[in-house]
């Protein structure tokens, strides 16, 4: 089958849905199918020819249309599908499948070519970010608030679409696929989930001498408890709390950031405010975390709104002991319990609190035999679990039943459908404010 796979952002290294994107093409073409990347000119740092390093059966089309931006932040999805139309517009390769990870794509794909195939690769919910959201632009307030009910209207409208138009719709967790179902009143059991997350050959435990030579490179001392984290310097990552924790901490650790992002002034200034910059080590964006994960005794999870958390699995892969946040379902939503065992393969806090996390942070530090335990855990589950053969697997395993359901005939059934829904691409004019759907910060 040739599939054309859109991506609104493209990156090698700082973009966890990029790498997803790339590891399940390649476990695509080794199930026989033709994958070709496409996204906009500017939106990439990606190129044909470092992509055919990463496996040479993957190619890469530009798109160069013009941009809009919105008047204003909240319309931010408005322009997202403007755009969006535009690219299906050029879209001129030969192809069986379209596969995006916007929503808005695979509505403006879906309205111009309704009866071909299309599957949204779901990288989240903007369900999961409601929270930390509204925290950051103070709904509570005058026209902040009104602007935030427009941009989660705006969005959920065209989440939800994109649900009710793809042929399937595949989440990176049960965690997000069960959000979606409940909030837009979904089939659970028509919603499907591919895990990914770690290449088993490059993430794996350290022996003693890369350990020994991991610290070395780092200046570490052997008595030296040091806390990794790597990702992206974005709200929802939540490493202000991070900071607070070690601030507060009864052991003193060392903390190793890898990573870039919007964020990193506000942080290293807090950084500062806390009198804890001697002990924050700032590496910037890392392609090969290896060595700090090697390198650590315990790696850290903050985030508070999260589909997945491809850097808590790498740590796991590399038997790193690792302690996160509970999700409660209103605050914090994120996978770490599904990734962690329900706390059987690491530590997880029950208060998203500063406090609570330096008494995770200290109480591992000072049991060793506790810290081996939940490293054992942790491996055995990634290597089993969020490996990309394995979902690589069940997404070739879904193309497959779409190609049968789509197989020459135009009116082919869908194989997702909307709870008590027909198959009509309109849509409610309010999806904030009904039952399921609605935003409590908007009501």
């Amino acid at each position: 089958m040739n599939i054309l796979w859109h991506m609104p952002t493209f990156r090698q290294h700082t973009c966890g849905i990029s790498r997803r994107a790339m590891h399940f093409g390649r476990e695509l073409i080794q199930a026989g199918h033709h994958v070709e990347f496409t996204v906009r000119t500017h939106r990439t740092d990606v190129t044909a020819e470092s992509l055919a390093m990463f496996d040479k059966g993957l190619k890469l089309s530009l798109i160069d249309v013009r941009t809009s931006r919105p008047v204003h932040w909240s319309l931010q999805s408005r322009a997202r599908y403007a755009i969006a139309r535009r690219v299906v517009r050029e879209l001129r390769q030969t192809h069986d499948l379209f596969i995006s990870c916007q929503p808005e794509a695979v509505v403006a794909y879906k309205e111009r070519w309704p009866n071909r195939a299309a599957l949204l690769v779901c990288g989240g919910t903007t369900i999961l970010h409601d929270a930390a959201d509204a925290a950051r632009h103070g709904p509570s307030q005058g026209l902040s608030r009104i602007s935030f009910c427009i941009d989660r209207v705006l969005k959920r409208r065209n989440e939800r679409r994109a649900f009710m138009l793809a042929d399937a719709v595949v989440f990176n967790s049960q965690m997000s696929r069960d959000a979606a179902a409940e909030s837009y009143g979904l089939v659970p059991h028509s919603l499907h989930v591919a895990y990914g997350g770690v290449d088993l050959e490059r993430m794996r435990r350290p022996d003693e001498s890369e350990r020994n030579s991991a610290r070395l490179k780092l200046g570490l001392d052997a008595d030296q408890f040091v806390i990794a984290w790597t990702g992206r310097l974005s709200p929802e990552k939540n490493l202000p709390l991070l900071l607070r924790a070690i601030a507060i901490s009864r052991t003193a650790p060392r903390l190793v950031i890898a990573g870039d992002g919007l964020m990193k002034e506000m942080l290293t200034t807090l950084a500062n405010e806390l009198k804890i910059n001697s002990r924050v080590w700032w590496v910037g964006a890392n392609p090969d975390v290896r060595p700090l994960l090697w390198a650590a005794d315990l790696f850290a999870f903050p985030s508070v709104s999260e589909s997945f958390g491809n850097s808590l699995a790498e740590a796991m892969a590399c038997a790193l002991p690792c302690v996160a946040i509970r999700a409660d379902g209103r605050l914090v939503r994120n996978a770490s319990r599904e990734l962690l065992d329900d706390g059987r393969a690491g530590r997880l806090v029950n208060e998203p609190s500063a406090e609570a996390f330096a008494r995770a942070i200290d109480e591992l530090a000072g049991n060793e035999p506790l810290r081996m335990q939940f490293a054992s855990a942790a491996e055995r589950r990634a290597k089993s679990l969020f490996n990309w053969r394995s979902g690589g697997a069940t997404l070739a395993g879904l193309i497959s039943k779409i190609s049968g359901a789509k197989g020459g005939s135009k009116s082919a059934p869908k194989l997702f459908e909307s709870l008590g829904a027909g198959r009509s691409t309109a849509v409610p004019t309010s999806v904030v404010g009904t039952t399921r759907g609605s935003s409590p910060y908007c009501a």
